[in-house]
């Protein structure tokens, strides 16, 4: 008995030593899908935080009322993700991008709201789980 529940131990061990690795190649596995989530989320004038976005130009302040960043789309088309060893960071390839950089700790113009970021785990937990239990 005591032998079984040693095991299940080092299993458990083993699976949460890999769960964060497993967990930024599910990410990794449809950037596009995280790009999607940030688009939806300008276009509802909302930044990472959950806050809404600054005004920085007349033409970015919708019938609603919010500013969503988007005046021709080229911010929102060159949201790109980038994947190292800090983990997930959302940029834009957009020419007009540098404008906001200097911001983006204040902003956080780019990233996911929790309540985002929750609705991405919830759908790739299931896979997540299926690798673990192949350890």
């Amino acid at each position: 008995m005591a032998k079984v529940i040693q095991d299940q131990i080092l299993k458990l061990k083993s699976m949460l030593k890999n769960v964060d690795q497993i967990t930024i190649r599910e990410l990794e596995r449809n950037p596009q899908r995280l790009v999607q989530m940030n688009r939806a989320q300008l276009m509802q004038g909302i930044n990472a935080d959950g806050g809404s976005m600054p005004n920085y130009a007349a033409s970015n302040k919708k019938k609603s009322g919010k500013i969503n960043l988007f005046d021709k789309g080229d911010f929102q088309r060159g949201i790109t993700t980038m994947f190292d060893d800090q983990g997930l960071d959302m940029t834009s390839a957009d020419d007009k991008s540098w404008f906001l950089d200097p911001f983006r700790k204040v902003i956080n113009t780019l990233g996911l709201t929790d309540g985002n970021i929750d609705k991405w785990l919830n759908n790739a937990i299931p896979n997540i789980i299926k690798k673990l239990k192949t350890l």
